[in-house]
Parts: structure tokens; C-alpha cells; sequence
């Protein structure tokens, strides 16, 4: 008989760094590539692990499995400006859960500046 023991919790990782799940903003420079670990801990079997890119942009999320089988990660080959404000979500399922599990950071884009140079041309007539 199988014993089904339900995920204690669900925790972001960047960098190897846990994150506060009472704060929801992540700060990231456009252009920059950007990795987060999602991992459940407890649970047997281990819980299902999937993510969500919203509102869904392209290039999208990347997806890998972790060192183990409590781990996932997601990436962003680069940052763009339409990431400003877009919500990356981890859910964890599981037999034992009514409900999934879930954690979510908001990423806040640090814009490169851009400088526009208007010209204007005056033409003579002759």
C-alpha cells in the first residue's frame, strides 16, 4: 500500500537565494537573462511541478527539471521591456492536495534608457 504524504511547502529561488514570499517584486535589467528555482519541499511521491508566464509573452518560459526530483527551474533567455509587470508562477500538484500549491513574483524591468535625437530639416527656397 502506497502512502500518499501531501508537500509541506513551496518555496522561489534566485540565484540560490530563497525568496521572501511577502514580497512579490523582483527587480531585473532589461536584457539580462534570468533564472528562477522552484522547490517543494516534502511530499511522496514528489509533487508535479509546472509554471506559468502571465499574460504570455515571446520568448516564453524554458522549463528543466532540478538536481532532484523536488526542483524545477525556469528561464528567460533575455529580458524585455513587455516582461514589465508579468507575473511567473510555480505550481506544484499532488495526489494528496485538494488544491496546488503555488508561488508567484512579479518581475519589475529596470528599463535601459533610450535617447532620441530629433532632426529637422529647413529647406530653402530659392
Amino acid at each position: 500500500m502506497v502512502k500518499f504524504q501531501p508537500p509541506r511547502s513551496l518555496f522561489l529561488a534566485v540565484d540560490g537565494r530563497r525568496l521572501d514570499p511577502g514580497n512579490l517584486f523582483l527587480p531585473v535589467k532589461e536584457g539580462a537573462e534570468l533564472a528562477v528555482s522552484c522547490v517543494v519541499e516534502g511530499g511522496h511521491p514528489p509533487a508535479s511541478l509546472s509554471w506559468q508566464l502571465t499574460p504570455n509573452h515571446q520568448p516564453g518560459l524554458n522549463t528543466t527539471v532540478g538536481l532532484h526530483p523536488h526542483m524545477s527551474e525556469a528561464h528567460l533567455g533575455t529580458v524585455l521591456r513587455a516582461h514589465h509587470n508579468s507575473t511567473v508562477t510555480c505550481m506544484a500538484k499532488h495526489q494528496a492536495l485538494a488544491h496546488p500549491l503555488n508561488q508567484s513574483l512579479r518581475l519589475h524591468v529596470q528599463c535601459k534608457s533610450i535617447t532620441l535625437i530629433h532632426i529637422f530639416y529647413i529647406q530653402d527656397e530659392f
